[in-house]
């Protein structure tokens, strides 16, 4: 699961929307995931919170540079 808020502009502009399916990449993993659209400040503008299932398949730390994109 990917956590976005509702107010991204990545959200905006690539048209997804809650419960969309959302590919999580960095340079050596990717990851299909379900898109959670929060409505709190749990998740700043500019960033994606991950599952535990998503931070151990991607193997990212804090801080790390995911893309989401719409999946293949």
């Amino acid at each position: 699961i990917a956590f976005m808020p509702r107010d991204c502009h990545a959200c905006r502009a690539e048209g997804f929307n809650a419960l969309s399916r959302v590919q999580l990449s960095t340079p050596h993993r990717h990851v299909v995931a379900t898109l959670d659209i929060v409505d709190s400040d749990i998740v700043p503008p500019g960033h994606v919170g991950l599952s535990e299932a998503a931070w151990q398949q991607l193997q990212v730390t804090p801080g790390d540079w995911v893309r989401v994109s719409h999946p293949p």
